[in-house]
């Protein structure tokens, strides 16, 4: 038998892939401004109404699985209803009054994203009445660290907040104000550490990555996620600088690079070692390893132009080892509505071909200029808060955010209150009835509303629910949790006619009650929990499953069985190698066989039975050269399939001389370097890589031997 001992050295090294997305786009606020000649509590224009301040909870009859836990009114330091902006005071100014634009909490410490700084409260103790802490604003007017601009860019500076813990956190500024980092370890005296400046952003994304904290900022002037080293942002003392790369920056160390992205950056956010970024209006999304935050890893591209749709909010969240998207879907000149889409993105782990379609999209429109996305986690249970910029609304007393439990991101399930309640108001001076759900109880048009209400953010510590809505910060509470989300498999896979099948049920959120239906099954119905069925026909069958428990049914779930033919079908067989050479043993596979079993395999070469195994190894060592006949007849009780091909075993031929062939190599690629010989009449290989453990054991794998 001919063997062949080619040497070469093998390279191989783990490189940690990484990866980053991120965007942004810039936003225009419309603030508040008297409406002429108004009655005072006419809620048509958008002019500061006396009747709309102070805050306070939405009423007790359209409580459910969803309750504020506010007194009534909210405390002062969460409520600036009351603003006006043109009183001749200086307590009426922008930067004296809390507005909230974000929200995150970490170990218990709410912490604020406010328009001109940055707020703290303690929830540890009681998350329904937390203690306030400090509100920490900076005058525009002070020349002072930190940079606030100035005119009118002075009303509204900050807007988007993140931690990565308790101890720091970054909040993103429009405008020009770029990122500010906090160092909080003084929870009474938030301290300015650094600025990065002429930047214009309202997303910012922090995490620990290998030890070290980072933040990730969507700038959409100038253009791109800009990556910065908390840690090294907190050893400074108010340092500022306007740097776009590394070697002109002013406060060393803190500026990581800069990711460059397909569209403009309008949004960030991520989960693990994995950011997403949103283009806006620019279109699209991509996502990034950034394992290594200063060279990230493209990983995904998706909804771009030609024919993209324009990404507003971003949320990233994992299940085990599924990874999901949240989007914030603008409409499109097609036709298409604003909506909002769940993708699978598990093939980030890998290597993507294309995003596919969404698991679920819904025309859940806040009707404002932007769509914000927030994601937080119950519990176990993980939440998208939908939200929007529209703090002027007129009188349409509809809907515009939700908290949507996304157990089974397939099909979310919202926890808002579904109740209505009429309530009498005052548009263009007529008083008419107008109905109100839990959320437009608050908004400005509502009979019951209040001045600047816009949901921004909000995300869960425990069961409670903290709200950013600009003029109010407020909190609720999951009262009990939603009806199930259903879900179920089967067994076995393959389905026939007459084969019971178990049906197992996979329901999140403790359902007590199952309702299946079956067609063409026996039973074609059934209330059990897992529930054993056979069909009577062939053809796909759509099982439909609805879980129930105390609070109600969930959504009904369809999933399509296929119930096969019993008698056996081949698609295909083959043979590997499918040239083979006298001496290589030749793999026998036999692939698309259905039929009920039990299956027989009888493979036989030419006329001589091989083996009743489902995929043999030919022995060809004393194989005659020349064309052999592969046959394989598949039976069980309802009928045998064969099928047949024919293998060219060749014969033997000369190997060449030593120093006859060369190995060559690919380019170093994920860590590997592949080699490769070509040596004619070769039947087994053997390689010595130079890395002293000499040449390995000969082997006839045609895939990987040579």
């Amino acid at each position: 038998m001919s063997k062949l001992h080619p040497v070469g050295p093998r390279l191989r090294n783990n490189l940690v892939i990484l990866l980053l997305a991120l965007l942004a786009l810039p936003v225009a606020f419309l603030l508040a401004r008297p409406a002429g000649a108004q009655a005072v509590c006419d809620r048509l224009g958008c002019g500061r109404l006396t009747c709309a301040t102070p805050a306070h909870p939405v009423p007790q009859a359209l409580w459910g699985n969803l309750q504020p836990v506010d007194a009534t009114p909210l405390p002062v330091e969460r409520d600036t209803t009351d603003f006006n902006e043109f009183s001749p005071t200086a307590a009426a100014a922008y930067w004296n009054h809390n507005w909230f634009f974000g929200v995150d909490i970490e170990n218990g410490w709410v912490i604020a994203g406010l328009a001109h700084g940055i707020g703290i409260w303690d929830a540890r103790t009681n998350p329904a009445n937390p203690t306030f802490i400090i509100a920490k604003r900076y005058n525009p007017f002070s020349g002072n660290f930190p940079y606030i601009p100035g005119g009118e860019a002075s009303k509204i500076v900050f807007g988007g907040v993140d931690a990565p813990d308790d101890t720091v956190a970054a909040v993103a500024g429009y405008n020009g104000a770029g990122l500010l980092v906090f160092d909080l370890s003084n929870k009474e005296d938030p301290k300015p550490v650094y600025q990065s400046t002429d930047k214009t952003s309202e997303s910012v994304y922090a995490t620990t990555i290998g030890g070290t904290r980072y933040a990730f900022m969507a700038s959409s002037t100038p253009g791109g996620v800009f990556v910065y080293n908390l840690d090294k942002a907190k050893t400074f003392n108010g340092c500022f600088e306007d740097a776009t790369t590394p070697a002109t920056a002013l406060c060393p160390g803190v500026l990581v690079g800069k990711i460059t992205t397909a569209g403009t950056p309008y949004s960030v956010h991520g989960v693990g070692n994995y950011i997403a970024v949103g283009f806006g209006s620019s279109a699209g999304f991509q996502i990034f390893d950034v394992s290594n935050p200063a060279s990230p890893q493209l990983k995904l591209t998706g909804l771009t132009n030609p024919g993209g749709r324009p990404v507003g909010g971003v949320a990233m969240w994992n299940q085990g080892s599924t990874y999901y998207l949240g989007a914030r879907l603008g409409e499109t000149t097609g036709g298409l509505p604003k909506e909002t889409g769940i993708y699978n993105v598990s093939c980030i782990t890998g290597t993507c071909s294309g995003v596919g379609a969404p698991l679920w999209h819904d025309d859940f429109n806040s009707g404002g200029q932007s769509e914000y996305l927030t994601f937080s986690r119950s519990g176990a249970t993980p939440f998208l808060y939908l939200g929007g910029d529209w703090s002027c609304a007129g009188s349409d007393g509809q809907q515009r955010e939700w908290l949507l439990d996304v157990s089974n991101p397939s099909q979310p399930f919202d926890v808002t209150p579904q109740g209505t309640l009429t309530v009498s108001g005052i548009y263009n001076g007529v008083t008419e009835n107008k109905t109100i759900n839990y959320w437009s109880s608050y908004y400005r048009g509502s009979p019951t509303g209040f001045n600047l209400v816009a949901p921004r953010a909000g995300k869960f510590v425990g069961d409670y629910f903290y709200r950013a809505a600009r003029s109010i910060m407020d909190i609720h509470k999951l009262a009990s949790a939603s009806p199930p989300v259903a879900n179920f498999n089967w067994s076995p896979a393959e389905v026939y006619p007459g084969t019971p099948v178990t049906f197992t049920d996979l329901s999140t959120g403790a359902p007590n009650q199952w309702i299946w239906s079956f067609p063409d099954g026996t039973p074609p119905s059934s209330s059990a929990q897992n529930p054993a069925v056979s069909f009577g026909t062939t053809g796909v069958k759509s099982v439909t499953l609805t879980a129930g428990n105390g609070l109600g049914l969930g959504n009904p779930i369809s999933q399509n069985v296929n119930v096969l033919d019993p008698v056996p079908v081949i698609g295909a067989i083959s043979a590997s190698p499918a040239s083979p050479t006298v001496c290589q043993p030749v793999t026998l596979t036999a692939t698309g066989v259905t039929g009920k079993p039990a299956l027989g395999y009888d493979w036989k070469i030419d006329t001589v039975h091989l083996s009743n195994a489902v995929s043999p190894v030919w022995d060809t060592t004393s194989v005659t050269p020349g064309l052999h006949a592969v046959s394989l007849a598949v039976t069980n009780t309802s009928g045998t399939a064969n099928k047949s091909i024919n293998v060219n075993v060749a014969a033997l031929s000369p190997l060449p001389g030593n120093g006859a062939f060369t190995p060559t190599f690919d380019p170093f690629t994920d860590g590997t370097v592949h080699f490769h010989v070509a040596a004619s009449g070769a039947t087994e290989w053997s390689w010595d890589f130079g890395d002293g453990a000499g040449f390995g054991n000969f082997t006839n794998d045609p895939v990987n031997g040579p």
